[in-house]
């Protein structure tokens, strides 16, 4: 294996014995040692397997609850090793993923948007398309958005709000701007 480019003896070594025995020692021993709730921390943009590993040593912290908490009541940036700028990433990656975990997966939100549009084209007999992130076919959707255009917007807005969805309007019918609309 060594022969190829990028394989010497240490990754030769562990696939050899991934091949002979089906696990790998120091991965085994990892697991043993570190929960596996752990491993999520990672998840955070800015975090890696060393940050992660420091986190659960210095903080004694096992899942992202535990470790939202230590960030709030500032431990983080209190502990050695740590500090102010892990805290501060740490509290960014948890907000974000926050938001991430509110999103849907588009084979979910691809078939609510379909019938979506096809209510609100029933409704108005209006051109309608989905646009966004379902039309981008984006991984995990936060919302749904429909493009219509009309001359009155007014009977358009309206249409939107008459769906059996959740639907934010301007206050003022004649300015042209989007509704929110959420599954009631």
């Amino acid at each position: 294996m060594q022969a190829l480019d990028g394989i010497g003896k240490g990754i030769s070594g562990a696939i050899a014995e991934i091949g002979r025995t089906g696990a790998y020692g120091p991965l085994e021993e990892l697991r043993r040692t570190i929960p596996p709730a752990v491993i999520r921390f990672t998840d955070l943009p800015g975090v890696g397997a060393k940050t992660a590993l420091r986190l659960y040593e210095a903080l004694g912290v096992t899942t992202l609850d535990e470790l939202r908490a230590a960030a709030e009541a500032g431990r983080i940036a209190g502990a050695k090793g740590l500090g102010p700028r892990v805290e501060r990433t740490v509290r960014a990656g948890l907000a974000e993923l926050a938001s991430r975990d509110t999103r849907v997966p588009l084979g979910a939100a691809l078939p609510a948007a379909a019938r979506l549009l096809e209510q609100f084209r029933e409704r108005t007999r209006l051109p309608a398309l989905i646009v966004g992130s379902a039309r981008r076919y984006v991984e995990a959707v936060g919302d749904v958005d429909l493009l219509a255009a009309a001359a009155d917007p007014a009977p358009v807005l309206d249409a939107f709000a008459a769906l059996p969805w959740r639907c934010g309007r301007s206050s003022d019918p004649s300015e042209r701007s989007p509704s929110s609309c959420r599954r009631a």
